[in-house]
């Protein structure tokens, strides 16, 4: 009876710590030029702890039809983003908006993220910061 009741406890704990492993969904609004540009998200690892971002973490996507825009250059997804670091993708848009949207492992209270359209001169025509998403007390 004893040793049934150590199962017991050993799967409660097992099952509450699963329970509490959370993904923090960030997202920009729909920033918008005119003109030809260079799309960026740029995410920091404000955190104490490296994590591991998955395939598909950081995504840009294009207009209302959010119709997700190819990479030139991902220095993201897939990788480990070690703490105090940032890494950043980029793609190529044409006078649309566009959105970036990110899944990444924790709370959102670890993460700095922001989007940018540039024109071909490097300057940024817009911008805006990603909000957190599903993750209502930012708790670990």
């Amino acid at each position: 009876m004893q040793s049934m009741r150590c199962f017991v406890a050993a799967a409660a704990l097992w099952l509450g710590m699963s329970l509490t492993v959370q993904a923090a969904t960030l997202v920009s609004t729909d920033v918008y030029s005119s003109d030809e540009a260079i799309a960026d998200c740029a995410i920091n690892n404000i955190g104490s702890h490296d994590v591991t971002l998955t395939a598909h973490a950081i995504q840009l996507f294009s207009g209302v039809s959010q119709t997700l825009l190819p990479l030139a250059f991902d220095g993201c997804n897939g990788q480990v983003l070690q703490a105090g670091h940032l890494c950043f993708v980029v793609a190529h848009t044409a006078a649309a908006g566009v959105t970036c949207k990110a899944q990444l492992p924790g709370s959102s209270r670890h993460y700095r993220a922001r989007v940018e359209l540039r024109n071909s001169g490097q300057q940024t025509l817009v911008h805006d910061d990603l909000r957190g998403t599903g993750d209502p007390e930012g708790d670990d």
